[in-house]
């Protein structure tokens, strides 16, 4: 296996190593930490560089002098000591030694005969005339001199042994000119005769000039290392005030980041920066307008500007623990508004929208500022009277009744009076928590409705109301308990086309699963959930769980479809839409093979709402069914308007379909208006044969009941026995030239009941 090839140490690769070492040892870096870092090196850089070149400067100008004052001494001690070679001058050594006198740096000057021996030698250490420490010159020496006669580079420079130390030879001829006149050499190349008659060599000593250099370096790098220490120290306070402003901003970004809106952001005369504080304050200030409209949005009523229901039951368990603590007594008033569904039939409901928002500041006037009142959901409204004796509530209820009858809300041609009626229950220190004060005022409302309306009923504790409460308070917790742990279960029922007998949708029905195994059907929770507020909650429960449970069931069945039966708080959320959505999404579910159902009275109830949230599930590309139908008033006046695509009737018209005439008329009826709308029928609560055999009949394009199918715990797409009549009829369409098959109009009902 190759080996990797060293790592370059680059002063980048150096600078990203610092800093990795920083934030290992710190936990993190900073872009200030980085930038003073980047600082400190690249001025420790610049002074490591100034010194060496300081140094290196230094020592080549010393090197360059020596080298010029040894050629300059060669050339006088060659002049000084040529006489020694001649025989008729014995004083010809003084001058020498008076030459080396003058320069304390020659230690000592040999002279060497052509052979390379000793001839003489002066030394600056004893100024005399001597041989010792001089030796002689090896031939190889001699022979490399010799051939240098006669040139300019005659001499040959080399370093001593110790520090600053020097040796320098050179070579001594003579040269004479060939020939034997004086005359005669005009325009021809004159030749010399060159000779060798010795060398001499200089021993140099510049060690105090290096030394003297070496200290000179020192002084200057301390003086230049005292100056950038000093320039680093002031440009790291200078660039640590300059990035103050951008290490200021990471504590209130960090407070920012954690949700806290709360901050305030350093000021600064830098224009970047500036500009960073300005963007920064400016989303501060949309996020805090932001939180402000989404905190109104999830604690108010869209359309009257009133607490909404959440909030009111946030308010009721407050003043309830202040009750108890403080052993004061507050009400509870419920209000449902009479007849305003005659206001919507009427006029339609931008109508009743405006009586509603007329009732709700008719209710504001006729409480105190302390007093919380709330838009509990359609109709109702809900009041939270703090501190109030009994005789004062009913003081406070009958103006509120008055107030309303005088009040009157023109639309049109037509004028409508607020008209009311009030459940009344008393908050005192008896344990009761806000579902059991809830569910008293609203039966206290139910018994003023059924006393005739426009009236106010205190909630009297019978032993079997107190019973009923606590029943259903039971319900409660194990509602909560079961959708926290997941113990509700799904049970599939099939939804069987009439012509073929194959099934074609599944309708989804809720189970309780008890802890002793018991399976509990919807019938003995759903009114708990329904009075204390948890419908909501079944229906994204039931929602959920159905499509991820489509998804799997269809991996096996690609053709599988589920109706899902949504109650009406469903329909009054606004993110309905947006949780069917990410549930599609989620587990891969094809759109289409959703249908959801919604009864008539719902429908009927919350127009606006209704109509709101099914072309938003129709946008998703999701089927609608109304379910119930048959049930309510002025039905076939909004049939159009909502576009469903299925219709269901109610099986109170089906399930005595074989022995009931009027059931008959009406189930014909039904059909008809179906096929009016090009919207197919489906009928629910089929019993026996005689029952099929009369939907067939009548043109019901699909049944249900038990006995096509029972809930089971597994969807299957059993096909079912076709009696007689309806082959018979099939056979007599086929011979018309009419097709009954089933249309692409399949879907699946997912329902609680």
């Amino acid at each position: 296996m190759p080996s990797k090839p060293a790592p370059k140490y680059t002063p980048w690769r150096l600078l990203s190593r610092l800093r990795d070492w920083a934030s290992k040892k710190h936990g993190s870096h900073t872009l200030v930490s980085e930038i003073l870092s980047l600082q400190l090196l690249l001025t420790a850089c610049a002074g490591v560089f100034a010194i060496a070149g300081l140094y290196w400067t230094s020592q080549s100008s010393l090197l360059h002098n020596v080298d010029r004052w040894a050629l300059q001494w060669v050339d006088d001690l060659q002049e000084l000591g040529a006489p020694l070679y001649l025989n008729d001058q014995p004083n010809a050594f003084i001058n020498v030694e008076r030459f080396a006198d003058r320069y304390p740096e020659l230690m000592r000057v040999t002279y060497f005969d052509a052979a390379g021996n000793v001839k003489d030698s002066v030394s600056n250490e004893t100024n005399e005339s001597n041989e010792n420490g001089a030796r002689p010159i090896d031939d190889e020496t001699v022979a490399s001199l010799a051939a240098r006669a006669g040139s300019e580079r005659g001499h040959v420079m080399q370093r001593g042994t110790d520090k600053g130390q020097f040796v320098l030879r050179s070579v001594i001829w003579t040269e004479a000119l060939t020939g034997d006149g004086l005359f005669g050499f005009t325009g021809v190349e004159i030749e010399s005769e060159i000779q060798t008659i010795g060398f001499v060599e200089l021993e140099l000593d510049f060690a105090p000039y290096f030394d003297q250099i070496a200290a000179n370096v020192k002084i200057a790098s301390l003086v230049l290392l005292g100056l950038l220490l000093t320039m680093a120290m002031i440009s790291h306070q200078l660039l640590r005030r300059s990035l103050r402003c951008l290490s200021g901003l990471q504590a209130p970004i960090q407070k920012l980041a954690s949700g806290v809106l709360d901050v305030d952001f350093p000021t600064t005369r830098y224009r970047e920066i500036s500009s960073i504080v300005d963007t920064l304050k400016t989303t501060v200030s949309t996020l805090r307008q932001r939180e402000s409209k989404l905190t109104r949005l999830a604690n108010h009523d869209a359309l009257t500007g009133l607490y909404n229901r959440a909030r009111f039951v946030e308010e009721l368990e407050r003043e309830i623990d202040r009750v108890e603590s403080e052993e004061v007594v507050s009400a509870l008033l419920f209000i449902d508004l009479d007849q305003f569904k005659y206001v919507n039939d009427t006029c339609g409901h931008p109508a009743g929208d405006k009586l509603l928002v007329c009732a709700a500041r008719q209710l504001r006037q006729s409480v105190r500022k302390h007093d919380v009142v709330a838009r509990f959901g359609g109709d109702e409204f809900s009041i939270l009277l703090r501190d109030v004796t009994r005789r004062e509530v009913r003081q406070i209820g009958a103006d509120m009744l008055t107030q309303m009858r005088d009040f009157a809300h023109v639309e049109g041609s037509h004028v409508f009076q607020l008209q009311c009626s009030i459940g009344i229950a008393m908050i005192r220190s008896n344990k009761w928590t806000a579902d059991n004060v809830l569910a008293q005022a609203d039966m206290a409302c139910h018994e003023a409705k059924r006393r005739g309306r426009n009236r106010m009923e205190f909630y009297r504790v019978s032993a079997k109301e107190t019973e009923q409460m606590k029943e259903d308070v039971g319900w409660t917790q194990r509602i909560k308990h079961g959708l926290a742990q997941d113990l509700f279960v799904l049970r599939y029922q099939p939804i069987v086309h009439v012509a073929t007998g194959k099934t074609s949708h599944h309708e989804v029905l809720l189970r309780m699963q008890m802890p002793d195994g018991r399976v509990i059907s919807p019938n003995a929770f759903l009114p708990a959930a329904e009075r204390f507020g948890l419908m909501l909650d079944l229906d994204y429960w039931v929602i959920e769980h159905a499509i991820e449970a489509l998804a799997f069931h269809r991996k096996s069945n690609p053709s599988l479809r589920f109706t899902i039966n949504l109650s009406a708080h469903a329909f009054e959320a606004n993110n309905l839409h947006l949780r069917v959505r990410d549930s599609l999404q989620l587990h891969g579910v094809p759109a289409n093979s959703i249908v959801f159902e919604i009864t008539e009275q719902v429908a009927i109830r919350n127009i606006a709402e209704v109509e709101k949230q099914v072309l938003s599930l129709k946008g998703l590309g999701c089927k609608v069914a109304i379910d119930d139908f048959g049930t309510g008033y002025s039905s076939f006046s909004h049939l159009k308007q909502f576009k469903f695509d299925y219709l269901k009737i109610d099986g109170s018209f089906v399930e005595n379909l074989a022995r009931d005439p009027v059931d008959q008329t009406m189930v014909r009826l039904f059909a008809d208006i179906g096929k009016g709308l090009g919207v197919p029928t489906i009928a629910e609560y089929v019993t026996n044969a005689t029952s099929y055999a009369l939907l067939a009949k009548f043109g019901i394009n699909y049944a249900q009941g038990y006995h096509l199918g029972r809930p089971k715990a597994v969807p299957e797409l059993p096909s079912v026995a076709i009696p007689i009549e309806i082959l018979r009829r099939n056979k007599r369409r086929l011979e018309e030239g009419l097709d009954d098959t089933d249309s692409d109009h399949t879907a699946t009902n997912t329902s609680r009941v």
